[in-house]
């Protein structure tokens, strides 16, 4: 499993190296990242909280719904390294429901 700072950079670069116009979705970033990994398994919702975590540090901005560009033209890797990447923000859904259920 990623680390949220390498997960953040490797869809800061996926986006960079895919230079779409319009922007690209999470399903294309989320391809990329998974071609360019070394057969590590990536989740959609990973992606999808990397994606808001690099929103709210000024990397990427969303240009239409599920659309997303990079905030600046060149990114250095220090620029990526300087940046808090704490997950006091994100909230961990949990399997309280699913746990119920099974019980029935």
């Amino acid at each position: 499993m990623f680390s949220q700072k390498l997960l953040i950079q490797d869809i800061c670069s996926a986006v960079k190296h895919l230079q779409e116009n319009k922007g690209a979705d999470i399903e294309q970033i989320l391809a990329y990242i998974q071609c360019n990994t070394n057969g590590e398994d990536v989740k959609k919702s990973s992606v999808q909280i990397g994606l808001k975590k690099a929103i709210n540090n000024n990397l990427l901005v969303e240009i239409e719904k599920g659309k997303y560009k990079l905030n600046v033209d060149d990114i250095t890797e220090q620029q990526l390294d300087e940046i808090d990447y704490s997950t006091e923000d994100v909230v961990e859904s949990s399997c309280r429901r699913r746990r119920s259920r099974k019980c029935r």
